[in-house]
């Protein structure tokens, strides 16, 4: 009767196991907060489509990797750069950012050092397949896969956006103090041309 029991006990303990390990990725994607494309526009210093030219093993920080992204389309940032090195696999919980060689992704990248680092992590960037952006989030930040011409028309709108002021919060410049000085010519009172010269009034002799 105590074997049968340990024996299921034992049983249960297993079933638990992989029951757990089963639902811990997802338990652990919940866990990082996924960010709207106007939040990764917003924290970003450059949005751009690049293609994966090399990655190596990194110690840099809490990174594994240190990717070499060519940069194909800059859509928001220094339109001068070629390449820049980008730093993944973080071993912060709950992230998955990582490249492989040849990919191409639509990535939202912010500068850290001599390096750039994935804003959100595996959150900002998006894998391209051909002409199609993977997973892209709509207005209600739902996964979706869209064209790349129609999400880089979304994002050039979303900049528009954040660099436009906005309406009511400029300063008013205070009007400034006048002065006796400060009178236009033209409110000063002026001697009418046709005033008779004054009248000279001499005394009298004794």
């Amino acid at each position: 009767m105590v074997e049968k029991l340990t024996a299921s006990i034992g049983r249960l303990l297993l079933l638990t196991g992989i029951l757990l390990g089963v639902l811990a990725p997802a338990h652990a994607d919940a866990q990082l907060r996924v960010m709207t494309p106007v939040e990764l526009a917003s924290n970003a210093t450059l949005i751009a489509r690049a293609r994966v030219i090399s990655t190596d093993e990194s110690d840099y920080s809490d990174f594994q990797q240190i990717a070499r992204l060519e940069l194909v389309d800059v859509i928001e940032g220094d339109f001068t750069i070629r390449d820049i090195r980008v730093a993944a696999k973080s071993l912060i919980a709950f992230t998955n950012d990582r490249y492989e060689k040849k990919e191409e992704w639509l990535v939202f990248l912010r500068q850290d050092g001599g390096f750039y680092r994935t804003v959100n992590y595996q959150y900002g960037q998006f894998l391209l397949e051909g002409e199609i952006v993977k997973n892209w989030r709509n207005a209600d930040n739902v996964a979706t896969d869209k064209p790349y011409y129609s999400v880089r028309e979304e994002i050039e709108q979303i900049m528009a956006g954040i660099r436009a002021p906005v309406v009511g919060t400029q300063p008013v410049a205070p009007p400034a103090p006048q002065s006796r000085d400060s009178v236009t010519p033209a409110a000063r009172p002026r001697p009418s041309a046709n005033r008779p010269p004054p009248r000279v009034v001499r005394p009298e002799r004794p």
